[in-house]
């Protein structure tokens, strides 16, 4: 990237918004999709199989 900005504070305060910006983005997309899937898994088993799957049978059913 260019190094428009002098001042060392203000550059690396630039770079460590931009590097946070993204890793924020990132780290917050991964940690959403996996609290939803982890919230709404019943929910989700229960459209995509058609019939309700509870939390001790869906963990039975990954033991076997």
């Amino acid at each position: 990237p260019l190094k428009v900005v002098k001042n060392p504070a203000e550059e690396t305060v630039f770079n460590l918004y931009t590097v946070t910006w993204s890793e924020w983005a990132l780290l917050f997309g991964g940690v959403g999709i996996m609290t939803i899937l982890y919230l709404y898994r019943g929910l989700l088993e229960r459209i995509i199989i058609g019939k309700p799957a509870p939390d001790l049978e869906v963990r039975r059913n990954i033991s076997l």
